[in-house]
């Protein structure tokens, strides 16, 4: 008698298969988790990139051309700067949680009654510089000739979209952003 060659599968090769199977497709769903998540991550790094270096552009503008420079904080001195143009403008840099807020004020009353910060009536002009889980800081050196702003992004808290992330993990880098004041008015003097 001849054995006929068999035809189809033994269960165990079925089995074998489709392990290998399930294996293959995890690792893929992974991989496109990981690299849509790092996607958005890059994308997040960039916009906050462009947005310090539009932040570091205003600063340093507002700096230079102003006169005079006051923190002005309402529950911390340092949440807030104040920064006073020769000709009656007012800037005002305040922190928030999800960025920094400039307010410009172009009343010469404002100057006179020297309150504490620009109200929205105010407000000529108002910027948003949206940077997520922000921490900052404005500081006036002793000698009142430097303004500086540090920023720096707290970490994200840890759960399902943070792999390695603990609460106790300090933030990213500090980004210092530093100007002289009063540098466009040096030569006014010689006039």
């Amino acid at each position: 008698m001849m054995r006929r060659p068999r035809r189809g599968y033994t269960l165990v090769e079925v089995l074998v298969t489709m392990s290998v199977l399930v294996v293959i497709l995890s690792a893929g769903a992974t991989t496109i988790g990981l690299l849509l998540r790092s996607e958005g991550r890059g994308a997040e790094s960039l916009a906050v990139s462009n947005t310090l270096a539009r932040l570091s552009d205003h600063f340093r503008r507002d700096v230079h051309a102003a006169v005079r420079a006051e923190l002005c904080g309402t529950r911390r001195p340092e949440e807030a700067v104040r920064l006073e143009g020769p000709d009656g403008i007012l800037v005002e840099y305040r922190a928030s949680s999800d960025g920094i807020l400039r307010q410009e004020s172009r009343s010469p009353e404002r100057l006179r009654k020297n309150t504490k910060a620009i109200t929205s009536k105010e407000a000529s002009r108002r910027s948003r510089f949206v940077l997520p889980r922000s921490q900052v800081r404005f500081h006036l050196s002793e000698d009142g000739r430097w303004v500086s702003l540090f920023w720096r992004q707290r970490p994200l808290p840890p759960g399902p979209r943070t792999l390695h992330a603990s609460p106790s993990a300090p933030g990213g880098r500090v980004v210092p952003i530093t100007a002289a004041l009063a540098l466009d008015h040096r030569f006014e003097e010689l006039e």
